[in-house]
C-alpha cells in the first residue's frame, strides 16, 4: 500500500467513525433492549477482545519470532494491564471497548502504508479526538447530560499503541517505515520521539492550569453502582504520555520514573483541585435524615425478582424497589426478595396484607399489624411499608389507626402511602384538593408525602400540573414533610407516550420545586390486574421481561437527578420563580434579576452557609432553549455543573437547556 493511499483509507476512517456513531449506537441499544443489559454488557465484554484477537493473530503468529527475540512481549504485557485498568475504572458499560480497535484500524492502515510508527499512533490519536468533537458539537449538541469524554479519547490511544506494539515493530510494515524514515522510525527530523513527548508534557501542563483534575470523589458511580473515573484533559494528556513511552520501548526504569513523576504531579494538585471544583465533603442526597428516592410502581413479580433482575434496576439508577402490582405476594416471598435486594444495594418496599388499608376490618388486626411489623423491620434491604394508594378522606382515620399502630412498633420504619393528584375530584371526600392534602397530613402523619400527576394525554396537556406541585410543595414545606412526585413513564388508557424529554420534564420540575424523590409508573409492565383490559398498560420500562427504550431513558435520568440532587446536599427549596410569571412569581430571585430567552422555571436553594444554587428547567419539552440571565448587582458570575461528569466549571450568564433539560448553577458562599 501506498502512503498516499494509506492516508486517504486513514481520512475515509475519520469521517466515517463520528458519521457512523449514532447508527451504530442505535443497533446497540436494540440489542440491549432485546437481550437485557446485564446480557449485552456481558456480550460485549467477551466479544469485542475475542473479535481483536482473532484479526491480528495470523499477522501475530507470522511474526512470532521477532517477538520472542525483542521486547515487544513484555510491552504488550504491560498495555494488556493498561487496557485491563481501563476496561475497569474508564467504562460506563462495556460496548465502549469498541474505540480500541477502531483505531488500531487507522493507524495499522498508516502502518501499512509505511508511516512511521510515532506518526501513526499521533494521528490515529487525533482521529479519536475528531470523533469524540463531532460527537460533542454535533450528535448530542445541545444535551445537558453529555461532555467532551476524554475518556473516550484515552481508550482511541490505547488502540492506536495496541496497532505500534503488535505491528509497527515487529513486521515488515516497521521495517519500510524504519528505513523509509532512516531508521529512526519518525515521520520527519521534527517529528521525533522526545519531542512528542516533551511536547506533550507541555500540553498537560497547560491544561493542568486550564483543566484541573478533580478528586474529590476519586471515582463516580455509574447508574448501577460501577465506580469510574472521568478524566480531565490533563490526566488524558499524561496518560497518552505513557502510551508513548509504552509504544517507543523505553527502557523500564526511564518509564518507571516517567509513572512516578505523572503520578506525583497528579496527587501535588490533589488539594487544589478540591477546593476549586468540588464541595469539602462528598455529596449525598438533599439531606443526611432523607435520602433522596428514586423507585417506581409495578416491580417485578416476586418470583421474577432474582439477582440479574436486581442488578438490572440498580443499573438504572434506582435505590428502592417497589412492590409488585401483579403475582402473589406473601411474607416468605417478600424475605427472599429482601435478601435479593440486600446483595445488590437495593432497599424494598413491602405490601402486606396485614397492613394495607383494609387491616382493620381482620380480627386482632393489631397483632396482626405488629407480626408483620416483626417479620421485616430488622432486615437490611427493608425500605418501608406501603400501606394504599389515592385514598379519599373518609379513609384517613382507618389509615391513621394503622400508620400509629405501625409506628408504634416500628418508630424508625417508613410508612408510604400515595396521594390521588388534582383533577379527581370525586375522590378527595373534601371540598378542595388543599383540604385533602392538608388533612391528610394531620390526620395520618406519614413519612413522605407522596402524589402521582400524568400531564400527558393523547389529546394535550393537562394545565394544572404546576399548580399541583405548588399545592404539595407549600404543605410539605409548612409540615416539615419530604415530597416525592410520580411521573408518568408509559403509555396507558388516555395518556400517550411520554418522550425521554417529557420524563426530564416532570423529574427536573419536581426537582426544582424541593422534591426529595421521584418515582416511575411502572417499570414491569403490567398485565395480570384488574382493568388492564381498559386501560391497556404498555411500554413501561421492562415489557415481557426485557428493558424497552424507557429503562434507557429512566437510567440517563437517574443519572443526572442523582448528580444534581447530590451537590444539593444540606440544601433547602427556598422559592420558585418563572421567567414569565405564568406559574409562579417573576424574578427576581436569589442572586437573580432577570430571565431571558424563553419560558424557564427557576428553582432556588439555599444552605446555612450562604452559598445559593439555582435549577434552571426549560419549560418546552419539544425545543431548546438558550437562556440568558442577568446578575444582580454585587453578584458574581455562577458556576455551571456538569452532570454527566460530576464537576463545577466556571460559567457565564447564557445556558443552553435541552428541551425539558435544565441547568444546575451556584454562587460560593459570599465573602
Amino acid at each position: 500500500m501506498s502512503k498516499p493511499s494509506a492516508w486517504g483509507i486513514a481520512v475515509a476512517l475519520t469521517v466515517a467513525n463520528p458519521l457512523l456513531h449514532k447508527p451504530v449506537s442505535d443497533v446497540a441499544d436494540w440489542a440491549s433492549a432485546t437481550w437485557g443489559f446485564v446480557l449485552y454488557n456481558r456480550v460485549a465484554l467477551i466479544a469485542i477482545p475475542l473479535a481483536c484477537a482473532i484479526a491480528v493473530w495470523p499477522v501475530v503468529f507470522k511474526a512470532r519470532a521477532a517477538w520472542l527475540r525483542s521486547r515487544v512481549l513484555p510491552v504488550a504485557i504491560l498495555l494488556a494491564l493498561v487496557s485491563l485498568a481501563a476496561q475497569w475504572w474508564l467504562l460506563v458499560a462495556n460496548i465502549e471497548l469498541i474505540h480500541i480497535p477502531q483505531f488500531a484500524l487507522v493507524a495499522t492502515v498508516l502502518l501499512a502504508g509505511g508511516v512511521g510508527p510515532l506518526a501513526a499512533y499521533l494521528a490515529a490519536t487525533a482521529a479519536g479526538f475528531v470523533d469524540e468533537a463531532y460527537q460533542h458539537l454535533v450528535v448530542y449538541a445541545g444535551r445537558a447530560d453529555t461532555y467532551f469524554d476524554i475518556n473516550d479519547i484515552v481508550l482511541d490511544a490505547i488502540g492506536a499503541a495496541w496497532a505500534i506494539v503488535l505491528f509497527g515493530n515487529t513486521t515488515p510494515w516497521g521495517d519500510r517505515a524504519a528505513a523509509r524514515h532512516g531508521g529512526s522510525r519518525a515521520a520527519s527530523l521534527w517529528l521525533t520521539w522526545p519531542t512528542a513527548i516533551g511536547a506533550l508534557l507541555i500540553a498537560m501542563a497547560v491544561a493542568w492550569w486550564l483543566d484541573p483534575p478533580a478528586f474529590v470523589p476519586l471515582l463516580r458511580p455509574t447508574a448501577g453502582g460501577h465506580a469510574y473515573r472521568v478524566l480531565s484533559t490533563a490526566e488524558g494528556l499524561a496518560i497518552g504520555a505513557l502510551l508513548l513511552g509504552l509504544v517507543r520501548f523505553v527502557p523500564a526504569s526511564a518509564l518507571a520514573v516517567m509513572m512516578c513523576v505523572a503520578a506525583g504531579a497528579l496527587s501535588s494538585a490533589c488539594a487544589s483541585a478540591a477546593r476549586t471544583t468540588e464541595p469539602a465533603s462528598p455529596p449525598t442526597a438533599v439531606s443526611d435524615a432523607t435520602p433522596f428516592i428514586t423507585t417506581f410502581w409495578c416491580g417485578p413479580p416476586l418470583a421474577e425478582f432474582d439477582d440479574a433482575r436486581a442488578a438490572e434496576i440498580a443499573k438504572a439508577g434506582f435505590t428502592i424497589v417497589g412492590p409488585p402490582c401483579e403475582g402473589d405476594p406473601d411474607a416468605a416471598g417478600y424475605r427472599r426478595a429482601l435478601d435479593v435486594a440486600a446483595r445488590h444495594g437495593l432497599k424494598l418496599w413491602v405490601a402486606d396484607s396485614r397492613f394495607n388499608e383494609r387491616a382493620r376490618t381482620l380480627p386482632n388486626w393489631e397483632t396482626a399489624v405488629s407480626d408483620a411489623a416483626a417479620a421485616y423491620k430488622d432486615h437490611p434491604a427493608f425500605g418501608g411499608y406501603f400501606v394504599t394508594d389515592e385514598p379519599s378522606a373518609e379513609q384517613y382515620d382507618d389509615l391513621a389507626a394503622i400508620v400509629a399502630r405501625l409506628r408504634e412498633v416500628d418508630p424508625r420504619g417508613q410508612i408510604y402511602l400515595n396521594l390521588l393528584a388534582d383533577y379527581l375530584p370525586g375522590g378527595f371526600g373534601t371540598g378542595t384538593y388543599r383540604e385533602y392534602v392538608e388533612r391528610f397530613i394531620t390526620t395520618v402523619r406519614p413519612s413522605i408525602l407522596s402524589y402521582d400527576y400524568y400531564p400527558f394525554l393523547v389529546t394535550g396537556d393537562r394545565p394544572s400540573f404546576f399548580s399541583n406541585l405548588a399545592i404539595v410543595r407549600e404543605l410539605a414545606q409548612k409540615h416539615s414533610l419530604p415530597f416525592m412526585l410520580i411521573l408518568l413513564a408509559m403509555p396507558h388508557g388516555d395518556y400517550r407516550d411520554p418522550t425521554e424529554a417529557e420524563l426530564s420534564w416532570q423529574a427536573l420540575h419536581a426537582l426544582a420545586f424541593g422534591a426529595s424523590g421521584i418515582s416511575y409508573f411502572a417499570y414491569w409492565t403490567p398485565v395480570n390486574v384488574v382493568h388492564a383490559d381498559v386501560f391497556k398498560f404498555r411500554h413501561g420500562l421492562i415489557e415481557e421481561g426485557r428493558p424497552t427504550v424507557h429503562y434507557f431513558e429512566a437510567t440517563r435520568l437517574n443519572a443526572t437527578v442523582r448528580a444534581m440532587v447530590g451537590q444539593l446536599r444540606s440544601f433547602r427549596s427556598v422559592s420558585v420563580t418563572d421567567a414569565h410569571g405564568e406559574i409562579a412569581s417573576p424574578p427576581p430571585i436569589g442572586p437573580i434579576s432577570t430571565l431571558d430567552g424563553g419560558a424557564v422555571t427557576a428553582g432556588l436553594f439555599a444552605d446555612d452557609a450562604g452559598q445559593r444554587a439555582v435549577l434552571l428547567v426549560n419549560r418546552d419539552y419539544r425545543r431548546a432553549a438558550t437562556i440568558r440571565l442577568q446578575v444582580s448587582p454585587g453578584e458574581g458570575q455562577p458556576q455551571r455543573f456538569v452532570a454527566a461528569s460530576g464537576r463545577w466549571v466556571d460559567g457565564d450568564t447564557t445556558f443552553l437547556l435541552a428541551p425539558g433539560g435544565g441547568q444546575l448553577i451556584r454562587w460560593p458562599n459570599r465573602r
